[in-house]
């Protein structure tokens, strides 16, 4: 996560808010896959900030998006309970 998070900054400081919105895009995939549903989410909010006007792009943050409201939804059907923390700590 933090390679992509300093990728995305130094995007940032070349004012490229697509190749900054795609860094943090990848890194949101890269803290879903480590349980970092959290962080993910704040990865994409950003990301989608970023990525107005590229539609393909757009698309593929949504679609990442969707992965994490679809957690949230089977994990309270399952247990009941907060999805984002489960999904932070993996349980």
């Amino acid at each position: 996560v933090e390679h992509w998070t300093r990728a995305a900054h130094a995007w940032d400081s070349l004012e490229r808010p697509h190749d900054a919105a795609y860094s943090r895009w990848r890194g949101a995939q890269v803290a879903l896959d480590q349980g970092q549903g959290t962080v993910a989410a704040r990865l994409l909010r950003r990301a989608a900030a970023g990525a107005r006007e590229n539609v393909p792009l757009t698309a593929a943050i949504a679609e990442t998006a969707a992965l994490i409201e679809g957690l949230e939804a089977r994990f309270q059907a399952e247990v009941g309970g907060d999805a984002k923390d489960a999904i932070t700590t993996g349980r």
